[in-house]
């Protein structure tokens, strides 16, 4: 739930300092906000126990990082900037598949490996891995192009189309803190993923037939559904791996969940992006309207008889954007379907759960 609210907070204070300040500042933010985590954390943790000496996996780190960076730099220029089968781009996914493949045996043999391989033998690690990265991608894909409608299409400004979404961050909010309840009180999971994704799919539904002339009531009540389906995905996995895993690589299996998370994202918002500007530039008049540089005020200072094709040209650009995170969505129902629950009341301090 943390995770959620702080995703639609962001979009809220960066809008704030883009009207007020300027864009630059969204990134010189992140300095000291950084530096406030580090001192919290250095004062509020305190370690119990003897000091343990470990061993860093520096190898598999490398490679995990390699292959990351090369699959986000492909997913990101591929389509767009380059075509998918452009030499440099089948150069940035090979590099990424063979540095992804010498990752997978470096940690088989490393003696504290970065991801466990032996969390794959756990079916609550796998699916809510499977889950999440599904989600994460429909969820950062929603999040992204929400406020570019707000603001090319509705004309409000960042710090305005911020508020617009507290609806999801409220949402959010309640879903999280329903399902965690409802955990709390019958020690059960296993089908909060499955209503949480439910949920988000419909949500996404209801915004695939997003309009210039959708009123701002009707968009409130579909982000907030939006919200609602996020919550429980946000909230019950960190605690359902936590609570299957053996206690010695919790820590691992929480850093690997929310990892995949990042990675479906940013997958997620790149398809989106390439899916988005290859619709868009089908539908609007090259001479006219350049599409790098679409905004409220360009399209206003368009000729009228451009205006209106032009905003329809967005929305009916971003409608199969949120049909198809709509259909990821329920491909997470379909994913969520595997998930074996393992009580919260128990916990396996050695071994695995099937």
């Amino acid at each position: 739930g943390i995770f959620g609210l702080a995703s639609i907070a962001g979009p809220l204070i960066g809008g704030y300092l883009v009207d007020q300040l300027s864009w630059h500042w969204i990134f010189y933010v992140n300095l000291p906000l950084g530096l406030l985590a580090l001192a919290i954390f250095a004062v509020a943790f305190q370690p119990t126990g003897r000091r343990i000496k470990h061993a860093i996996d520096y190898t598999g780190a490398l490679f995990l990082a390699i292959s990351l960076a090369c699959l986000v730099l492909y997913t990101s220029f591929g389509g767009r900037t380059y075509g998918l089968a452009d030499p440099g781009m089948l150069a940035l996914i090979g590099v990424s598949i063979a540095s992804a493949v010498i990752f997978v045996f470096v940690e088989f043999r490393a003696e504290e490996p970065v991801l466990p391989m032996m969390l794959f033998s756990t079916n609550t690690f796998t699916v809510m891995v499977g889950i999440v990265m599904v989600i994460g991608a429909a969820m950062f894909g929603a999040m992204t192009f929400l406020p570019l409608y707000l603001q090319t299409v509705k004309g409000l400004s960042p710090t305005e189309s911020g508020l617009n979404l507290l609806p999801m961050m409220f949402g959010i909010l309640g879903g999280a803190i329903g399902s965690g309840r409802i955990m709390s009180n019958t020690g059960h999971y296993k089908w909060l993923p499955t209503i949480g994704a439910v949920i988000m799919a419909f949500g996404l539904y209801r915004l695939s037939s997003i309009s210039p002339d959708r009123s701002s009531l009707v968009l409130s009540i579909d982000i907030f559904i939006l919200g609602i389906g996020m919550g429980p995905i946000m909230s019950v996995g960190t605690t359902a791996i936590q609570n299957a895993v053996p206690r010695e690589i919790m820590g691992a299996a929480t850093a690997s969940y929310t990892m995949f998370r990042q990675i479906g994202g940013s997958v997620g918002v790149a398809l989106f992006g390439t899916l988005f500007t290859s619709g868009l530039q089908s539908r609007l008049p090259e001479d006219h309207v350049p599409v790098e540089s679409l905004s409220f005020q360009t399209i206003s200072d368009l000729p009228e008889e451009f205006q209106q094709i032009v905003m329809n040209g967005i929305t009916d650009s971003l409608q199969p954007i949120f049909l198809v995170a709509a259909v990821m969505s329920v491909g997470a129902v379909l994913i969520s379907l595997l998930l074996e629950e393992v009580p919260l009341a128990t916990r396996k301090e050695a071994g695995m759960d099937g």
